[in-house]
């Protein structure tokens, strides 16, 4: 996770909405594959529907243009944090 000047508590806050939006959004919806969101100094004074609105946009792009199993997409407030077949990528 980036520091971007920021505290461990506001870096921990935009890990775990990016995880949870990970979870709820992505998951369900794409194929078994590791997904990587990279925090932007965006993510930290974005809001949750802010933040699950990017990755809605990210993701309708990877669709869109085939990329879903080796491209990718970008957004102004991408996160940090990956997504492994339903987990944190931690284990």
């Amino acid at each position: 996770m980036p520091r971007y000047s920021h505290s461990a508590v506001e870096r921990n806050l935009v890990k775990r909405r990016l995880r949870e939006l990970a979870r709820t959004e992505l998951l369900p919806t794409m194929a078994t594959l590791d997904v990587v969101i990279r925090a932007m100094p965006k993510a930290y004074v974005a809001d949750y529907d802010t933040l699950r609105e990017s990755l809605r946009l990210a993701l309708a792009r990877m669709t869109e243009s085939g990329t879903e199993k080796h491209g990718e997409a970008r957004t102004s407030t991408e996160g940090h944090g990956q997504a492994r077949n339903g987990t944190d990528g931690h284990g």
